[in-house]
């Protein structure tokens, strides 16, 4: 029995004679590591705006598909966005690559562009008529 017509009849290896369970332990530190894990991913989505890295907001403060709330200091928050569902980047590939930020500014629109947006007239025009009422 054996591989490549060996004529050897019992095996060289055995296992451990002395050996404990180490199951008990280790599924008592896996089920603390997720009781862990839980609690990380808890507790910023109920104290933070996991709607916001869900849906995306705009340059103004307001949050894509919801109904907003006023920001102080910020004129063009606090707008009813329900029928404005994504984010619409001016110009995506203005990026700040130090800070990890994309400088263009963001408006929430109701579809996306079919078209690519050539002239600042024709960006109006798709504000216009995707719900955006703020001034580009």
């Amino acid at each position: 029995m054996g591989c490549c017509n060996s004529t050897e009849s019992k095996r060289d290896w055995k296992p451990l004679e002395q050996h404990s369970c180490t199951d008990v332990p280790w599924l008592i530190v896996f089920t603390l590591f997720c009781i862990g894990m839980v609690c990380i991913c808890a507790f910023p989505i109920a104290t933070g705006a996991a709607s916001r890295l869900i849906s995306g907001y705009d340059s103004y403060g307001n949050t894509c598909g919801m109904n907003n709330t006023k920001i102080e200091g910020l004129p063009l928050s606090g707008r009813d966005m329900r029928e404005n569902k994504y984010v619409f980047f001016l110009d995506p590939c203005n990026l700040d690559l130090i800070n990890r930020k994309i400088k263009s500014i963001a408006l929430c629109v109701s579809k996306c562009p079919a078209a690519e947006l050539k002239t600042l007239s024709d960006l109006k025009q798709f504000a216009l008529n995707n719900g955006e009422k703020s001034e580009i």
